[in-house]
């Protein structure tokens, strides 16, 4: 990894933050630009950082990087969700010690905030370890990497166009690429985060002639991470995407059954606003959809994983929504059906639940749940795409967890 990042190996520039206020990408959409609230806690978490670092005798970048970097972040956080106005940054009243303040002090608002997090001092690093170093499992369930050298640049130059703008700004490579690749996404999963299990999906392809990240190299990310790890279950596991729009539906479905006798199919998935000439389709449509399913249950396969919400590139958003997997989930109670990202949209503005005006967004999972007489069952329907709907005015009935 050595000379790839520039930013995060030179001793004079600021460490990465422990997670950056703001959207972030999921590496399937472009985030917005950070508000001025969200750079005003970026540099507040840098500056207290800088303080409490100088005073514990250590340099900023390797504070940042430890669980006093994380008490810090958090603690800035707490203020930031004080502010009732999204345009505003947080207080930058500081208590006398110069850390935050993690239980009081905190300034009149508009509106209570969702939550607060509860942190040691900073400065106390045994305490910051004790309580948020933890040995909890944490399962990533939708990640991604890229094969740099593979032909999707050449058949698929949209979405080769949508990746190149999701490279980090600090990427010192000659092929901007190779910050995205195998080398890349096992250091960042499993040495510079606290991941035990990812499971490695792609964006939407036809095939290893047009996929970043075709099954075959998805397989040989899954044996290197097996190789660098002693002994227990695999650390990486592995999506098959599957277009049935495409191409003639039986040799669509002759692939998945090869590509279920490897034995590392954790569950199949679907773009299913994704198509030629801009032509998607709905997964319980009889003649398209329904053969996947059946396909997927004869060879074993009983998580059915599709992309809703987040509108990519040609999309044809009549099939963006969460319906189809829903009626689904009724029909075939022994299968899984993970809606990933819940429908949320960017463009979509979620307020309080109104049925009548749920077409897009969160509220058309909600609808579809109530339409088909499905509780909140996350394990059964998935969390939705981590996100903070900001105007959101109430917690919805029956929503899921979101990740």
């Amino acid at each position: 990894m050595t000379g790839r990042y520039r930013d995060e190996r030179e001793p004079d520039r600021p460490a990465p933050l422990p997670f950056r206020p703001g959207s972030v990408s999921n590496g399937e959409f472009l985030p917005g630009p950070p508000s001025a609230r969200d750079r005003e806690a970026a540099r507040l978490i840098v500056a207290r950082a800088d303080a409490a670092a100088r005073r514990t005798g250590i340099d900023r970048r390797r504070f940042l990087q430890s669980a006093s970097g994380m008490a810090v972040t958090l603690g800035v956080l707490n203020l930031a969700g004080c502010s009732g106005d999204d345009t505003a940054g947080p207080t930058t009243a500081t208590p006398s010690s110069g850390s935050p303040s993690t239980t009081g002090g905190r300034q009149p608002t508009t509106s209570p905030p969702a939550g607060t997090y509860e942190v040691p001092d900073p400065e106390d690093a045994a305490a910051c370890e004790t309580a948020l170093g933890g040995t909890e499992l944490i399962f990533d369930v939708h990640t991604h990497h890229v094969m740099p050298d593979r032909p999707w640049r050449q058949n698929a130059p949209r979405i080769a166009e949508m990746i190149l703008g999701l490279v980090p700004a600090g990427c010192a490579t000659d092929d901007r690429y190779d910050c995205l690749d195998r080398a890349a996404y096992l250091h960042d999963m499993f040495l510079a985060s606290d991941t035990t299990v990812a499971l490695l999906s792609d964006v939407p392809n036809s095939g290893p002639d047009d996929a970043p990240m075709p099954f075959d190299d998805a397989l040989g990310t899954q044996s290197l991470a097996a190789a660098l790890t002693t002994g227990g279950a695999s650390r990486v596991l592995v999506h098959n995407v599957i277009a049935p729009n495409f191409g003639p539906l039986g040799a669509r479905l002759d692939d998945m059954a090869v590509r279920a006798g490897t034995g590392n199919v954790a569950a199949f998935k679907v773009y299913t606003a994704w198509g030629p000439n801009g032509q998607g389709y709905a997964l319980d449509d009889p003649a398209l959809g329904i053969p996947v399913i059946e396909q997927a249950r004869s060879l074993g396969v009983k998580v059915m994983c599709g992309h809703k919400g987040l509108p990519l590139l040609e999309f044809d958003r009549r099939f963006n929504g969460p319906r189809d997997l829903v009626a689904l989930a009724r029909a075939y109670p022994d299968m899984d059906f993970v809606v990933y990202h819940g429908a949320f949209e960017i463009q979509t503005r979620e307020g309080a639940y109104d049925p009548a005006a749920a077409e897009t967004g969160i509220d058309s999972l909600v609808k579809a749940l109530d339409d088909h007489g499905i509780g909140p069952q996350p394990e059964r329907l998935g969390r939705a795409g981590h996100h903070v709907a900001r105007d959101d005015e109430r917690p919805r009935p029956g929503r899921s967890r979101r990740r």
